[in-house]
């Protein structure tokens, strides 16, 4: 019988964990962007381009070791 993680390793993709929280943040996924007075948003085609999300490189950066296993550790 073959090892269980040998299993895994090859089902195993990269994800993120999202967890909702009312804490504030400058991060945010969907809805509209949050842009600057007077910035328009990109056009292709004569439409509107999607908005998926909203990073803050320093809130990852921030964030405690091991919540973001991977990602953090590449920006610092």
């Amino acid at each position: 019988m073959r090892d269980i993680r040998s299993i895994m390793k090859n089902l195993s993709a990269p994800a993120i964990h999202l967890k909702h929280t009312s804490d504030p943040s400058l991060s945010h996924l969907g809805g509209l962007p949050r842009l600057a007075d007077g910035v328009s948003w990109p056009m292709r085609n004569g439409k509107r381009m999607g908005f998926l999300a909203r990073l803050s490189l320093a809130e990852l950066q921030a964030a405690p070791e091991g919540l973001l296993i991977g990602l953090a550790e590449q920006l610092r």
